[in-house]
């Protein structure tokens, strides 16, 4: 091989490669070839006998000779990488791209002599490869698009779901809310007390599902705030003190010395992790104690919160799966002591995405310590976490009793219009309904209301637009609040967007409700 065939050969491949995106890369590469082998034109014909590139630009006389020749060339070319022949007063020059097709090159003059065509096979090779990574490419990519418009539908699925198990749920736990505040015999509220509880551990299943959901769609989010760690802590032993003097187990809580005044993180996901591992404690301990006991690390930088029980523990063997989705230490576990086996995936990713991390350590039969680490950053003020836009400007006066407020109720379900019906009758509001978000804008052109309370989806019009519709007219210059059975962040900015000011989520309580619209009065 002499001085000039190292340089065609080595400006050919170079050539190679330089794309993922077919058509391009035989651009780069073929008109490369062609120059190097002195080429008027040159055709690739991929295995499906289509031409897929030209150059400089369709040759008539290669397409012919292709198109005669073609079944004779699939024979010649399963011996040799490749063909020549003269044609029409051209010289026509076939070289074979395994498992991709054929390219062709027209010359004016001459063949091409062995040496030049030995020099060509390493070519052909690597045009071969390089096509092969260009459909590996088309393919990855069409995966990838599968893959986001399956999550899409997912997540679409998952938010249309949300809204209608928790539509029938709002209508359940209103009632039973109302029922339990009327004067019923003991039994009845027995029983109300039981159909209750039923529905809140349905609901919690359905939270957890829904968390997962949006860890696995990559849509888990940080809403910072900054906190009074203590007033949490102690809120959240409150909430378990009847439960565990019900079993007989003390529930002790430690604070440090060292814990800030304030500090800023993600309230609602610290709140809920530990909420959690207190839960499963209670839950798995048979006699003794649970203790929370929080510890400040300077070194780096670090809170540290603990729950440490007395309970069954877990075996060393089982550590490891205790933060996998749907899995308990014992299968038995989950007929014994009940749940989904999401809790604690769902704190895991909780503590990862605020830069943290949640591990245990147990012994079988003595119980175990579940540790919780995130950054220590130290706030100067709490802010409470509301249900209010924070960036709302306006200041709505109303200055009107709570009992004396005139409320749009917009809804379309009429079990659930029933329920809030009874809860503002309760309140001392008064109220009309409108069963969709077209008859909601009539009605605000019509009349004037201190509130209205908007439904997100409903059929002809939905809550969204039905705001937007209001606002863009100027029938309501008052607050309205979305009635949402969907949780997710996104929902919530969507309703600011619209028009909204705040948002209540189903299923809504009776104190809910009235706490709210009397924060709105205010």
């Amino acid at each position: 091989m002499n001085q000039n065939d190292i340089e065609v050969l080595y400006d050919i491949s170079m050539s190679i490669g330089l794309s993922l995106e077919r058509i391009e890369m035989l651009r780069k590469c073929l008109t490369v070839v062609c120059k190097k082998v002195n080429g008027t034109s040159i055709l690739f014909f991929n295995n499906k006998n289509e031409c897929e590139f030209s150059y400089p630009k369709k040759n008539e006389i290669i397409s012919q000779f292709y198109n005669e020749k073609k079944d004779k060339l699939v024979d010649l070319l399963k011996v040799k990488d490749h063909y020549q022949e003269k044609y029409q007063n051209s010289f026509i020059h076939v070289f074979n791209v395994r498992d991709q097709g054929v390219f062709i090159v027209r010359k004016s003059n001459v063949f091409l002599n062995d040496r030049f065509v030995k020099m060509m096979r390493p070519v052909q090779k690597k045009i071969s490869i390089s096509l092969f990574s260009c459909d590996q490419n088309i393919a990855f990519q069409n995966s990838m698009e599968e893959a986001k418009n399956a999550n899409l539908a997912k997540s679409q699925f998952i938010a249309n779901m949300s809204h209608e198990i928790r539509t029938p749920l709002n209508g359940i736990l209103g009632t039973v809310d109302l029922l339990l505040q009327s004067k019923h015999e003991s039994v009845a509220n027995e029983k109300l007390e039981i159909i209750q509880h039923s529905g809140k551990y349905l609901l919690t299943i359905i939270n957890e599902i829904l968390e997962i959901s949006k860890i696995e769609s990559g849509k888990l989010e940080l809403d910072i705030t900054s906190f009074d760690p203590r007033e949490v802590l102690l809120e959240i032993q409150s909430m378990f003190l009847a439960q565990a003097q019900k079993r007989g187990l003390e529930l002790n809580l430690s604070l440090s010395d060292e814990l800030p005044k304030y500090l800023s993180a993600d309230l609602q996901k610290v709140k809920q992790i530990i909420i959690n591992l207190i839960g499963n404690a209670l839950k798995f301990t048979p006699r003794g104690s649970v203790t929370l006991r929080t510890k400040v690390d300077t070194l780096a930088q670090q809170v540290i919160f603990e729950v440490e029980d007395t309970g069954i523990g877990i075996p060393k063997d089982k550590l490891s799966q205790v933060f996998e989705s749907f899995t308990q230490a014992d299968v038995s576990d989950a007929r014994k002591y009940g749940g989904t086996g999401l809790g604690l995936t769902i704190s895991r990713k909780f503590a990862e995405v605020m830069k943290g991390q949640l591990v245990v350590e147990s012994v079988e039969t003595k119980g175990s310590t579940f540790r919780l680490t995130i950054p220590l950053v130290e706030a100067k003020e709490a802010k409470t976490v509301s249900i209010f836009k924070n960036t709302i400007q306006k200041q709505f006066k109303i200055l009107k009793p709570v009992d004396h407020l005139k409320i749009l109720l917009v809804e379309d379900n009429l079990i659930n219009q029933k329920v809030a019906g009874s809860m503002l009758n309760k309140i001392g509001c008064t109220f009309e309904i409108a069963g969709n978000g077209k008859i909601a804008v009539e009605m605000a052109s019509k009349n004037t209301y201190d509130i209205i309370l908007m439904d997100c989806q409903m059929p002809e019009m939905d809550g969204f637009d039905a705001t937007k519709e209001i606002r863009s007219r100027g029938l309501h210059a008052g607050p309205i609040f979305a009635l949402t059975a969907n949780a997710f962040k996104s929902t919530m900015e969507k309703c600011f967007s619209f028009g909204m000011d705040g948002f209540l989520t189903k299923p809504i309580s009776f104190d809910d409700l009235k706490d709210n619209l009397t924060k709105i009065a205010s």
